[in-house]
């Protein structure tokens, strides 16, 4: 229900997804951040197109589905709500995707320790000034479940 949704509201999502079709998403996500610092991000102007606000909505929620349902679409999910943010303005689930995304820099196969922190960072700068107070939870709990714990193991097994 929620691709077909997300469909009307012109984004596509696979519901297949082949190693071609995750390097490709992996690569446009990646292409979405060349040129941009945490600055840069941080300064992304509000999200305001109708479309586009309802499209993160859907893709939240066909976040927690294919979390329970179809896990390989997850990153996938992930990436599309980053972009939209990074073309169209940031909204309080951008907060969220920039959280998640982290996550998914510090786990393998790419193992992006700074890339997942700056994420994290900006995933809680975000909150903070869009006062998304309803996903800081989620964020605290993406934020040092997923990318702090990856990065204190690092450093301990760096330094013994």
């Amino acid at each position: 229900m929620c691709v077909s949704i997300l469909l009307q509201l012109g984004e596509t999502i696979p519901t297949d997804v082949t190693e071609d079709i995750f390097e490709h998403e992996v690569a446009e996500v990646k292409k979405s951040f060349e040129g941009k610092n945490r600055e840069d991000l941080l300064s992304l102007p509000t999200m305001l197109d109708a479309q586009k606000l309802a499209a993160m909505q859907f893709l939240n929620h066909a976040l927690s589905l294919s979390f329970v349902f179809k896990p390989i679409l997850n990153p996938i999910v992930v990436f599309r709500m980053v972009k939209i943010s990074i073309q169209y303005g940031v909204c309080n689930l951008s907060a969220f995707a920039f959280a998640c995304y982290g996550g998914w820099l510090v786990s393998s196969p790419s193992s992006d320790f700074d890339g997942g922190h700056t994420m994290g960072r900006v995933a809680n700068d975000l909150m903070k000034r869009l006062d998304a107070t309803e996903v800081g939870t989620i964020i605290m709990l993406w934020g040092f479940s997923f990318i702090s714990t990856k990065l204190i193991f690092l450093y301990f097994k760096m330094n013994p």
